[in-house]
């Protein structure tokens, strides 16, 4: 389902882009925790990678001017004697 709704992929080949996918990891297990942990650490690098490359493509803003952002919080409780 991720595969359709982030690429646009039809369900069923992304169904078996999964199992391969899934299968593949679990023959890395079989061959011991050296190749099992490349695996994940490649999968963990992608994602790190594709955060940072949205934040460069978002351009968040920085910081508020003065350095720290005030958000309006209420107070709940006693109320102040005006």
């Amino acid at each position: 389902m991720a595969l359709n709704l982030l690429f646009g992929i039809p369900l069923l080949p992304a169904g078996l882009i999964t199992a391969v996918a899934a299968f593949g990891i679990l023959e890395l297990q079989r061959r011991g925790f050296r190749p099992l942990e490349a695996a994940i650490s490649a999968l963990l690098a992608v994602i790190v990678v594709s955060f940072a490359f949205q934040m460069f493509y978002a351009q968040p803003r920085g910081p508020h001017p003065g350095g720290v952002v005030h958000a309006p919080v209420r107070r709940y409780g006693k109320r102040a004697a005006r």
